[in-house]
């Protein structure tokens, strides 16, 4: 239980930090650089298979990027299954 909410702190930190290093533009910094690649380590195992079944909804120069989402929605499940057997 608790590794399934640790990984979903790191999710959102991938959602957060998309927009703050999309707002950040193109600036190099060392540590913002190693915060992106432990996120993206971390989460992409996950959001890849997704995202090749639902693909981002393109709008206009950018997309909506809907994995996120559905793996915490998993995630989520996963978590009521696994205390539905625990307090049984």
């Amino acid at each position: 239980m608790v590794l399934i909410n640790v990984y979903i702190i790191i999710l959102f930190g991938r959602i957060i930090f998309s927009f703050v290093r999309a707002g950040l533009g193109h600036n190099r910094n060392q540590v913002v650089d190693n915060i992106q690649l432990f996120l993206w380590t971390m989460t992409e195992p996950l959001l890849r298979p997704v995202r090749e079944l639902i693909p981002a909804l393109r709008m206009g120069g950018g997309g909506i990027d809907f994995s996120p989402i559905v793996v915490l929605i998993i995630l989520r499940l996963l978590q009521r299954i696994i205390i539905s057997f625990v307090n049984f």
